[in-house]
């Protein structure tokens, strides 16, 4: 995975993952990432090395928190969280904290 620096646009959803690899970190060029509907529990602090992803869907798993690292992705705009996550009220005002130009969807 690691070695597919150019890419712009990868879609994981729907496909049962339970975890990502760190070497997701890097895909530096990544604008949108999409892993809906899998069953991860926790997202790599790598994640964080995607300063230019616009969009990451990581609806309907399982999540209870996301990295510190996310405060890192500056040019995120939409970030999904609903559907099935368990992502507690504090938490997700650390993460609207973290993420102040992006719109986050929990509901």
């Amino acid at each position: 995975m690691g070695q597919l620096v150019n890419l712009k646009h990868l879609n994981l959803g729907f496909n049962e993952l339970t975890s990502i690899p760190p070497e997701i970190g890097r895909l530096v060029n990544l604008v949108s990432l999409h892993l809906g509907f899998n069953e991860l529990t926790s997202v790599p602090p790598e994640i964080g090395e995607l300063i230019d992803l616009r969009y990451l869907n990581l609806a309907s798993n399982r999540l209870t928190a996301l990295p510190v690292e996310i405060n890192k992705l500056t040019n995120l705009a939409e970030l999904y969280l609903n559907d099935g996550n368990f992502i507690p009220e504090d938490e997700q005002e650390k993460i609207g904290q973290l993420l102040p130009n992006c719109s986050v969807y929990f509901e």
